[in-house]
């Protein structure tokens, strides 16, 4: 695809959405579940896609309620630091 002399500006904020479509539709993977708000002000230029994607600048910011990182669980993650944590504090109190 060409794209000579085009320029890309966008500033959109996007409340209470679903992060998993907007993810499969930006990226292959979406790596992220949950819902929240998204705040865009990005912009781009160039002849290519792939000069469009190089000369991408700006802020994105995210935030998630009840979210998730597919393939994580992060409540068994910290129900095992908390236990090997317990686990060092006995062997040094000896209780």
């Amino acid at each position: 695809m060409n794209t000579t002399g085009n320029r890309l500006a966008v500033t959109q904020p996007l409340s209470g959405i679903s992060i998993n479509p907007l993810m499969k539709a930006c990226w292959t993977k979406a790596l992220l579940e949950g819902r929240g708000n998204v705040a865009l002000d990005v912009t781009a230029g160039g002849a290519t896609i792939s000069a469009l994607k190089k000369a991408l600048a700006g802020n994105a910011s995210l935030s998630l309620k009840d979210g998730a990182i597919k393939g994580i669980n992060l409540a068994q993650k910290f129900r095992e630091a908390k236990a090997k944590v317990e686990e060092k504090v006995k062997g040094l109190f000896g209780h």
